[in-house]
């Protein structure tokens, strides 16, 4: 009875009956599991899968194919095991998840082991499509080609039904091709004019433009080559060391004929190991190479050259402006190394953002000076880095840098703390104890999260910013003390102010110079050189300052495309961890990372190159129109021909700070 109520089930949902289906599956899960027949129950619940699915009721869907997956594997079941498999994966493809890719393997598994032709051809066409779902156009075309073959051997109906979905994939892998060329092309023509236009700095622009460019057209690594003076120089770079891309260049131009550079078509030449180069390059000064590392029996399109030609012609263009930049070595701009601004006591500090730099070059300014800094953003930007820089950049450098947390200890032990105490003042006072502004005295102080001050500390402090007066606690008599206030804060110190939870008076003496550091987020360009100095440090810090440790391209990815709630200081966490947990592995790969950074990525789509860097064009105009009007705002929108409210919400949305 069961068996006829689950093919009556199937019957109506082919007919699209789904409401007579779905109250037909559920009598025969009912009787099924009264009887206790899980191979019945579990092909009645894949039948239901499919329902919810047509209805469009993903989680119900999902849960019903688990619970299917799950029954017929305790049962042995292969054959219905192998159907829920095949049903699962087609759900998730439609849904375009990477986790299809599990079930399709396990339903592979399963039609070798029952030697059904019929269904291993329509699993080859399922992982093709999951393959063009994940832009693997070359592993689609191979999937296909294996299940024509298996195609071949099939005859009557099944053969004809597996040959017309072959058919129709192969029609979905061509458009996706074409239209993948096209977009991406005209993203890279328009990114181009952008860039040529805007001359936005090219550290945002150049490792996108390159891991664009190499998953269009699957390649395992992607570099620039320029060669220059009888050396070979990498301006850019994807998934591969500068070390390996000049040592594959150099053998190539100098060996056998086969050189890189000058050529008005793109060439093909093996490099072992079953890989092979493409490379592209242009007549006009016989100097640069854009070259692709891909597979040995990897076949390129047409769509693929003519992609490939029109990337050169964009990247090119960046790869010429990096080499020429003044005051800026090729590997300081491209990452082989740390990149910072200027120069002085702020080379410590790692950026290649616009703003930061900025705010860098205004911090080294207001270092020369004794005036208060208030330096604002949230836990984990480098507030208390930026401090140390400002101080050694100071008079001040030869004293002491001492810093408080203010917001973590109680308000008496405090008091305490910044001005010390006199014998007997309380219980435990058995000697006169100098505070930390006598320490700092000649020095700076540093107060970390003065958000959370008490009032009667703030009106002690407002003293000392005024005249230098200080008292320790118990002693009658004022001290004097020279020291240079530097605080900061995760809050916004005017809403607390608006609230009456901080001293207004207090506020305008510790702001008389205020810095706004962004956000991680905000600074996506820098992670990767993040990431490569803190790998570096870390394995110093763990005794193997020698040892060779790189991140796989996805692993990157995810880096970049997280959203560092915790800012650089969970990013150097991270990596601490990483390199900890690493043993005798000489690559990050994406499983090690952590659940929180892996749910993330699997979550979130990443933004396409054309918005993103239409975002950015958009951020480097305000901020240029700003500069020209010395930051105020109302001359900047005039300037811009836009209302002033229009600037102030562009302003919030790009995270640009006066």
């Amino acid at each position: 009875m069961t068996e006829v109520l689950r093919r009556l089930a199937q019957l109506q949902l082919e007919e699209e009956n789904l409401c007579e289906a779905q109250d037909t599956a559920r009598k025969c899960i009912r009787l099924s599991r009264k009887i206790e027949d899980k191979h019945e129950r579990g092909a009645a619940l894949r039948i239901l899968g499919d329902i919810h699915a047509a209805k469009g009721r993903t989680r119900k869907a999902l849960s019903a194919y688990e619970e299917s997956m799950r029954l017929l594997r305790s049962a042995k079941e292969n054959y219905e095991l192998m159907r829920s498999c095949i049903s699962m994966a087609s759900f998730l493809i439609g849904m375009q998840k990477e986790s299809a890719g599990v079930h399709l393997l396990e339903a592979k598994h399963l039609a070798s082991k029952t030697g059904l032709d019929y269904f291993a051809a329509r699993i080859m066409v399922l992982m093709a499509k999951h393959a063009v779902n994940m832009r693997n156009h070359a592993e689609a075309r191979a999937y296909l080609r294996k299940a024509q073959k298996i195609c071949g051997a099939l005859n009557g109906q099944d053969g004809d039904t597996a040959a017309g979905e072959i058919a129709a994939a192969y029609r979905e892998l061509d458009k996706a091709i074409v239209v993948s060329s096209i977009d991406s092309a005209e993203k890279l023509k328009i990114l181009g004019k952008i860039y040529e236009e805007a001359r936005f700095p090219v550290e945002e622009a150049g490792p996108r433009m390159a891991t664009e460019i190499a998953r269009n057209v699957n390649a395992e690594s992607l570099f620039v080559v320029r060669k220059r003076n009888g050396g070979y120089r990498i301006p850019l770079k994807y998934n591969i060391a500068s070390d390996k891309a000049k040592r594959i260049a150099r053998r190539l131009d100098n060996g056998g004929g086969k050189r890189l550079f000058g050529a008005k078509q793109p060439r093909i030449c093996d490099i072992g190991s079953g890989k092979k180069l493409l490379s592209v390059s242009g007549p006009e000064d016989g100097q640069c190479a854009l070259c692709m590392i891909i597979d040995g029996d990897r076949s390129l399109s047409q769509q693929d050259m003519e992609f490939l030609l029109a990337s050169y012609e964009a990247i090119g263009r960046v790869a010429e402006e990096q080499t020429e930049r003044c005051g800026r070595t090729e590997t300081d701009a491209f990452g082989d190394g740390p990149v910072a601004h200027p120069g002085g006591s702020f080379k410590s500090i790692i950026t290649v953002d616009s703003q930061m730099i900025r705010l860098l070059n205004l911090a080294e300014r207001a270092s020369r000076t004794d005036v208060p800094i208030l330096l604002q953003g949230e836990t984990g930007v480098g507030k208390e880095l930026v401090t140390r820089a400002i101080h050694d950049a100071s008079a001040r450098r030869e004293k002491a840098c001492t810093a408080i947390n203010t917001g973590g200890i109680p308000v008496h032990f405090l008091e305490s703390e910044l001005f010390g105490y006199m014998k007997g003042a309380f219980t435990d006072a058995r000697m006169d104890k100098p505070g930390l502004v006598e320490h700092a005295c000649g020095g700076t102080l540093f107060l970390d999260e003065i958000g959370d001050m008490s009032e009667e500390i703030q009106v002690k402090l407002l003293r000392l910013i005024e005249n230098g007066e200080y008292r320790r606690l118990g002693e009658a008599a004022l001290r004097h003390a020279n020291v240079r206030i530097i605080s900061a804060t995760n809050k916004d110190l005017t809403d607390l102010v608006n609230r009456g939870k901080f001293r207004e008076d207090l506020f305008y003496r510790l702001s008389t110079v205020r810095f706004t550091i962004p956000a991680l987020r905000y600074r996506r360009g820098d992670i990767g050189l993040l990431v490569r100095h803190l790998l570096k440090h870390c394995l110093q810090k763990l005794h193997m300052p020698d040892r060779a440790v790189e991140m796989d391209a996805k692993t990157m990815e995810a880096f970049e495309l997280y959203d560092w709630p915790g800012n650089i200081r969970e990013l150097q966490n991270e990596i601490m961890r990483l390199v900890s947990l690493l043993g005798s592995e000489h690559v990050i790969r994406f499983h090690m990372l952590s659940d929180a950074i892996q749910r993330y990525f699997k979550n979130h789509d990443r933004a396409g190159l054309h918005e993103d860097m239409v975002g950015q064009y958009e951020r480097r105009l305000i901020i240029q129109a700003l500069e020209a009007n010395d930051w105020n705002r109302l001359k900047a929108a005039e300037e811009m021909g836009i209302p002033r409210t229009t600037l102030l919400a562009k302003m919030r949305r790009l995270n640009i700070t006066s």
